[in-house]
């Protein structure tokens, strides 16, 4: 989660390729569990494949590419989870 907090607050231009925008209109960063929500559907939504991997492991360092069949259930699969 530190991860995507660090790209979130650094910009990272991973947040557009999944749609999401981690700033929010004022600028200020949403909450980090509505941000990992967001996230995850992004995933949810995205092919699977190298792109996909690259992805998650820009926005969650090296250990993205695990994190994939979480991220894959989206934000209801997140839910499910609590």
């Amino acid at each position: 989660m530190e991860s995507l907090s660090k790209a979130a607050a650094g910009g990272n231009a991973g947040f557009a390729k999944l749609g999401v925008d981690a700033q929010g209109a004022s600028g200020a960063l949403g909450g980090s569990k509505e941000l990992l929500y967001s996230v995850a559907d992004g995933f949810k939504n995205m092919k699977d494949g190298a792109a996909e991997t690259a992805l998650a492991i820009e926005l969650f360092g090296s250990k993205g590419a695990a994190l994939l069949p979480m991220l894959n259930g989206g934000a209801e699969g997140l839910r499910k989870m609590d």
